[in-house]
């Protein structure tokens, strides 16, 4: 996979609402309606003005093995930061002002999760090899959305979508943690 297919280009905000019931303990009267519950939402996390560069400290780079960062920009004036580990991509992307529908149809194999608490979609390049490539999009915020992608150039490192994700995962952890700390 050429380097230049490593560029993301989807986002998908997903809202999760999860509801539990209390249910009567034996001998005791029923509650009159259920008692709903949701978790925790995690804080919103503002991107305006972030280098994604800055959101990998130098003991995470350490920790990644990764090269010192190169800041970009994506096609559309995203701010994009990228590490290298051999033949393997780390990159960081912030997105602003994307519409979740807007993104549903860029890959048939994708994957609704939670990062961190936040509401993600995971899914591999179109066309990719299982392990070559993960790209979470991960909604922090209405209307803004960090994006990490991981890809193996080769394939050669990772045995499986799963293992390529992990990683990504991890990243993802880092600069949601950088965020959080302001």
């Amino acid at each position: 996979m050429r380097a230049t297919r490593l560029l993301p280009g989807i986002v998908l905000l997903v809202g999760a609402l999860l509801a539990g019931c209390s249910s009567p303990t034996p001998g005791a009267p029923a509650p009159a309606a259920p008692v709903a519950s949701t978790p925790a939402d995690p804080p919103e996390l503002a991107l305006d003005g972030v280098d994604p560069c800055s959101l990998i400290s130098a003991a995470d780079r350490q920790a990644f093995g990764l090269t010192v960062p190169e800041p970009d920009e994506s096609p559309i004036g995203f701010p994009i930061c990228r590490w290298m580990r051999a033949e393997i991509t780390f990159q960081l992307a912030m997105i602003f002002g994307a519409n979740p529908p807007d993104f549903t149809n860029y890959s048939a194999n994708h994957e609704v999760i939670r990062v961190d608490g936040y509401a993600a979609l995971q899914m591999t390049q179109p066309g990719a090899d299982p392990g070559e490539s993960c790209i979470l999009s991960i909604g922090v915020r209405p209307d803004q959305v960090v994006q990490v992608l991981v890809g193996d150039r080769f394939s050669s490192t990772y045995p499986s979508e799963t293992a390529i994700c992990e990683d990504a995962k991890r990243f993802a952890h880092a600069a949601l943690a950088a965020l959080q700390r302001g």
